[in-house]
């Protein structure tokens, strides 16, 4: 981690970019990683207990915008309807949307006049 950090460093320096300590570079290597996942292929058969089980626990009603480098990463983000409206995580929009991201967990707009889906995970 610790080299990882020099590399990063070492670049933003170069480029005349302004660094971050290692603590907080550990933090945000450490949340992107959560948020990636492991990559899974599609089983075939019954939910195991464990996957019961997590299945069975809910989110945190807060909601915060994950790292850009897992907004971009293009896998698993499909879109989601939900039961409730919640207003869209997009910067540049301020409607209210039944769609979320399924890996994003962030409500975004998705109809036929805006597309704040696919703004979001590509800007």
């Amino acid at each position: 981690m610790v080299n990882a950090w020099l590399l990063y460093k070492r670049r933003a320096q170069e480029e005349g970019a302004q660094t971050m300590g290692l603590a907080d570079f550990r933090i945000r290597v450490g949340s992107s990683l959560c948020l990636i996942g492991p990559q899974h292929s599609s089983q075939r058969g019954r939910k195991s207990d464990i996957e019961k089980e997590l299945a069975k626990k809910k989110c945190s009603s807060m909601s915060c915008i994950p790292p850009k480098d897992v907004r971009r990463d293009e896998t698993s983000h499909r879109p989601v309807y939900m039961d409730t409206h919640q207003r869209c995580k997009y910067s540049k929009c301020t409607g209210f949307s039944f769609i979320k991201c399924k890996k994003c967990s962030a409500a975004l707009c998705l109809n036929k006049n805006k597309n704040c889906f696919k703004n979001f995970h590509c800007q």
